[in-house]
């Protein structure tokens, strides 16, 4: 890869703004290609003040780049499991916002741990700590579903969900599971079709099932079975159990391709392509 100087930045960046020559696009979006990443970042940030459409042509590569590299994150991901989840939810959140701060999501979720862990007493079941959690969670912090603008991509990116408290239901739940993993309570998600829940797994118990898109409400198997039907589908028992941590983020990576397939953003629908590939 070629890294230039800032110079060489500012030159790319007037040639940009010619657009008459056919011949020198060519030339300059091959330039492009060959660059790292870190000089893209750097040249989008001189290009911030120049015409849209250069900063439009700087940015499609960027993106390309950025979201070939987050492929690479989940292809290299050594375990898949629910104490990976976090990452897993950055990483996806990178590629909606580039300058997602990591650091800061993390501590979000440390906080929302801290105040759930305050609530708890030593003779708290399983059970009841939960109840807490959706207290706090959904009471205290209003975290809610995103009924006015549900398919709205920015629900799936996780810094967005801290930030709005809103969310779709399967970036609410990964939000509970993130959380309950904190505070060693056996949440885990559930794939109902069209919606997803949690279900609080504790050994030699009935398991119990919250959907967080409805402020936490518990659902028994009854309420489970007539949301599948509404959705058009015919119940299984199977539906019910826990599913994968990569199982998560394949639907969270299909549910953001339907977005921008839906909203004809054919470049970011790309971008998931290759995460959904990346993570087969």
């Amino acid at each position: 890869m070629t890294t230039l100087s800032k110079a060489q930045l500012q030159a790319i960046i007037d040639l940009l703004h010619d657009r008459s020559d056919p011949e020198v696009q060519n030339m300059l979006n091959e330039q492009l290609q060959q660059l790292d990443t870190s000089s893209l970042e750097a040249l989008r940030r001189q290009a911030a003040g120049a015409s849209d459409q250069a900063l439009m042509d700087v940015e499609a590569v960027l993106h390309q780049k950025q979201w070939d590299d987050l492929g690479v994150e989940l292809a290299s991901a050594s375990q898949l499991n629910q104490s990976a989840l976090l990452d897993l939810l950055l990483t996806i959140a990178r590629f909606g916002h580039f300058e997602c701060d990591a650091e800061q999501v993390r501590e979000n979720f440390s906080q929302l741990a801290d105040g759930c862990r305050a609530l708890f007493s030593d003779t708290d079941s399983e059970l009841e700590r939960m109840n807490k959690v959706i207290g706090f969670l959904a009471g205290e912090k209003h975290f809610r579903g995103n009924a006015d603008d549900y398919y709205n991509p920015e629900n799936s990116f996780i810094d967005t969900v801290l930030r709005t408290r809103l969310g779709i239901p399967i970036s609410l739940s990964a939000l509970y599971l993130v959380v309950a993993e904190a505070l060693d309570l056996p949440l885990r998600g559930v794939a109902l079709p069209g919606h997803f829940i949690v279900g609080l797994f504790v050994l030699n118990q009935k398991a119990c099932y919250f959907d967080p898109f409805h402020e936490g409400r518990q659902l028994s198997k009854l309420d489970c079975a007539q949301m599948v039907n509404e959705y058009g589908h015919s119940f299984e028992e199977h539906y019910l159990q826990p599913v994968t941590t990569r199982q998560i983020i394949q639907r969270m990576l299909n549910n953001l391709y339907a977005a921008y397939d839906s909203a004809g953003q054919e470049q970011r629908r790309q971008g998931i392509i290759r995460l959904i590939r990346a993570l087969s």
